[in-house]
């Protein structure tokens, strides 16, 4: 066994959940790309549009895997080569590329601490999504602008130059300036309906910030929630297939599945529970809800088999609400009329 095959054992003994984990999460996202060759990409929202779908298919023709215990809900690969690759293609990655090339000619032609500040970032990108947080990314930016290069750009100093520029930063300025007012409008209602969740006037609130959408998906899962909470199901699952086409998770399936189980739809129901279930294998909600609307439309048996299973299933994070779904399930298994 050579060292690097050791470094490899060490690192499974020493973090084997965490490693196992996101190996899965790479190995998952390979299925995804499958064999064909992204020129283009596929934008931005494919990742997160289709991972957890994938996942889910890959549990429930694998239900005993090792990897169950560990599933959670996704939203990035863990790696930011993927999701480069992911939205923008090989065009994306050539990009990269020259990128790279320009920062190593500049590393031996002068050597400095801002190279090895954007070399870690580099390094960090194939572990984690670290230019998802702001300092990594603010400190990528300055370490870009100081370091020198003696490739100089100009531009010509005419009126045409200086009016495209121009243009370019009012659009810049008036986008970042409505995004910062409906975040600031978003803020202020999302804390009103966290004293409120029940209001009509929250409600009436969201409506109107929605005018103001600034382009960030989860803001329609937040307003699916509110309308759920005031038990307008409908117009929550129409909220909640429009955050659907951004992003699928285990949150927007359990949300829409609790919509359609208040509204009576049990099929519906079940059928989001199910896809909920298996995004996630070890979260107890899923299994309660599908335990709820067998015995809502009758069906006994499968109940029961559903009872059985929260009964014996294990527990990934121990907390109250998982006490009360096993208790529940005890309590369905006890029941005299229910008994086979």
């Amino acid at each position: 066994m050579n060292e690097y095959s050791l470094a490899k054992v060490q690192l499974f003994i020493n973090k084997s959940s965490s490693t196992i984990g996101r190996s899965f999460v790479l190995y998952i996202t390979m299925q995804l790309l499958g064999n064909s060759i992204l020129f283009f990409g596929k934008g931005q929202h494919f990742f997160t549009q289709k991972y957890m779908t994938q996942q889910a298919e890959y549990f429930e023709v694998h239900p005993d895997s090792i990897y169950a215990y560990l599933a959670d809900n996704i939203s990035h690969p863990l790696n930011e080569y993927f999701i480069l690759y992911l939205s923008f293609g090989i065009v994306g990655i050539l990009v990269l590329v020259f990128f790279l090339y320009y920062l190593w000619i500049s590393w031996k032609r002068e050597k400095t601490v801002w190279h090895v500040m954007l070399f870690c970032a580099i390094l960090m990108s194939v572990f984690s999504y670290c230019l998802h947080y702001p300092v990594v990314l603010f400190l990528s930016i300055l370490s870009l602008s100081q370091i020198r290069t003696n490739n100089k750009i100009t531009l010509k100093n005419n009126s045409l130059s200086r009016f495209v520029i121009f243009i370019i930063c009012v659009f810049v300025g008036i986008q970042t300036i409505q995004s910062i007012n409906f975040e600031y409008k978003w803020k202020n209602v999302f804390a009103k309906q966290l004293k409120s969740p029940r209001s009509t006037f929250v409600v009436e609130e969201y409506e109107k910030i929605e005018r103001l959408w600034n382009g960030k998906p989860f803001f329609y899962y937040d307003y699916a929630s509110v309308l759920r909470n005031n038990f307008e199901y409908e117009k929550s699952i129409s909220k909640l297939k429009f955050y659907k086409k951004y992003v699928v998770s285990y949150n927007s399936e359990l949300l829409m599945a609790q919509n359609y189980y208040d509204e009576g739809k049990h099929d519906k129901a079940i059928c989001h529970f199910n896809q909920a279930r298996w995004m996630c294998p070890n979260r107890f909600l899923p299994l309660q809800g599908i335990m709820r609307s067998y015995k809502a439309i009758g069906d006994k048996k499968r109940a029961i088999e559903i009872a059985n299973e929260i009964k014996t299933k294990q527990i990934k994070i121990n907390s109250y609400t998982v006490t009360l779904i096993k208790k529940e399930a005890d309590a369905l298994l006890n029941d005299v009329s229910y008994e086979r």
